[in-house]
């Protein structure tokens, strides 16, 4: 796993994205920061707050252009 978090890390990061989070109805733009080594999402908030989550919390992760 860890090379793929690393390969996923250098490829993906400080890209903007949208995440829907399970049970909530509005989505995020935020900046994708990349996966940690136990599979958590690692993101920026708009308001620069670095926040965590799960793959178990994680609705929808999508690229924005």
């Amino acid at each position: 796993f860890a090379q793929i978090c690393d390969d996923l890390n250098r490829s993906w990061n400080c890209r903007k994205v949208e995440l829907s989070l399970r049970g909530k109805l509005e989505k995020e733009h935020v900046l994708f920061e990349g996966v940690n080594e136990k599979g958590d999402l690692l993101v920026r908030l708009e308001n620069q707050e670095r926040m965590s989550y799960t793959a178990a919390q994680v609705e929808l992760l999508r690229e924005l252009s």
